[in-house]
């Protein structure tokens, strides 16, 4: 059920008690492209941060286990990757207007401790494995879009651009062997997308 991630949960718990974070860290929390991320700090470097990704966890998960990830820390920011392993080809698929909703309910949440704070999503990317629902993807990155567009202090980023080709096909050599993550050379990009868009919202100089 819900709780199928919560030994990973308890080791973020632990780790919270260990590790004595900078005032003024960045959250970066998610499913498995963030759980994969190692390079996340030296990416997103000056900020300091808080490595938090999770299985390949789905937006109800994220939004029952935000509090617990989040509430513990004085954040500068949070920076989210969600929502992509709901829309699967699979029969438990969410639809975007789904998604959406949970998105706010997450939104909420982070809003009671953290008023002021940017919150920022990671548009879902593309992969070859996920192709077939690419359109449903892009209207869920397009309603999440929109609706942070709507409201202060909520931003969007994507990597879109950076992994489709000329014919708008998803360039393989980047993902790994299971065609959905990306391999070491795809992460660079990644990273090199993300952290200008990030440092911009930011305004890390």
């Amino acid at each position: 059920g819900i709780k199928r991630f919560e030994k990973e949960i308890l080791v973020f718990d632990s780790l919270n008690n260990a590790i004595n974070y900078p005032e003024n860290s960045v959250l970066v929390t998610g499913s498995s492209f963030v759980r994969l991320w190692k390079n996340v700090a030296a990416d997103v470097a000056p900020l300091s941060v808080i490595h938090r990704g999770y299985g390949g966890s789905n937006i109800p998960e994220m939004a029952y286990y935000i509090e617990r990830i989040a509430f513990p820390h004085n954040l500068k920011a949070v920076v989210l990757y969600t929502g992509s392993n709901d829309l699967t080809v699979s029969n438990n698929d969410k639809s975007p207007v789904q998604i959406l909703e949970t998105f706010k309910q997450i939104i909420h949440t982070l809003r009671k401790k953290f008023p002021e704070i940017p919150i920022i999503w990671i548009e879902i990317s593309p992969s070859p494995r996920r192709w077939k629902v690419w359109d449903k993807i892009e209207e869920t990155n397009t309603l999440i879009r929109e609706y942070s567009s709507s409201q202060p202090l909520l931003h969007t980023v994507s990597v879109k651009n950076a992994f489709l080709d000329e014919s708008n096909q998803p360039i393989g050599k980047y993902f790994g062997k299971d065609n959905l993550h990306y391999n070491e050379e795809g992460y660079v990009i990644w990273g090199n997308s993300l952290a200008p868009q990030i440092h911009k919202i930011l305004d890390v100089k």
